[in-house]
């Protein structure tokens, strides 16, 4: 999409996008979370979507934001990334080192205890984040990016160098 203004960053668990969300605005963009969660189920009927229509509501989504001055934060899963590059659009993928899983897990653990999500990503772990690494190899020709965080850095950490690099 080249009028695409808005920052992408399709980002992991945990990496502090609802509390980049939560401040509205950094450097002149507006910040949107745009979760997922939101776009699983019709809002009307409330009843589960499939996964094409999943993902054709949540691409909806960020295609209205695609030409706005945002840093929109957007989902990792595997089908809305491959709809962002069939689309055009460019993207960062942010996510932990593969070594990181005990600090991941211990943000997880902070944020709602050891319930089913931490128990999903403590068994799913490599396949979670292997997955990242494979996937961008195939992304990365169609222009995405990436950041590969370490244990102990976030979202704000690295935010600056996203904008730069968008």
């Amino acid at each position: 999409m080249s009028s695409q203004t808005a920052v992408i960053i399709s980002g992991f668990a945990c990496i502090g996008k609802s509390q980049l969300g939560r401040s509205g605005t950094y450097k002149g963009y507006q910040v949107v979370d745009l979760d997922s969660s939101g776009f699983t189920a019709d809002p009307k009927t409330k009843v589960k979507r499939s996964i094409p229509d999943f993902v054709k509501a949540y691409i909806t989504e960020i295609l209205k934001y695609a030409k706005k001055k945002v840093i929109l934060l957007v989902s990792t899963h595997q089908e809305i990334r491959d709809e962002m590059c069939k689309q055009g659009l460019k993207y960062t993928l942010v996510y932990p080192d593969a070594k990181c899983k005990a600090a991941w897990l211990g943000r997880l653990e902070k944020r709602a205890g050891k319930d089913a999500l931490y128990n999903i990503f403590d068994k799913n772990w490599a396949v979670f984040v292997g997955g990242l690494d494979k996937g961008y190899v195939t992304e990365s020709k169609k222009g995405a990016k990436r950041v590969v965080l370490g244990s102990n850095q976030y979202l704000s950490d690295v935010i600056d160098t996203v904008i730069k690099n968008a």
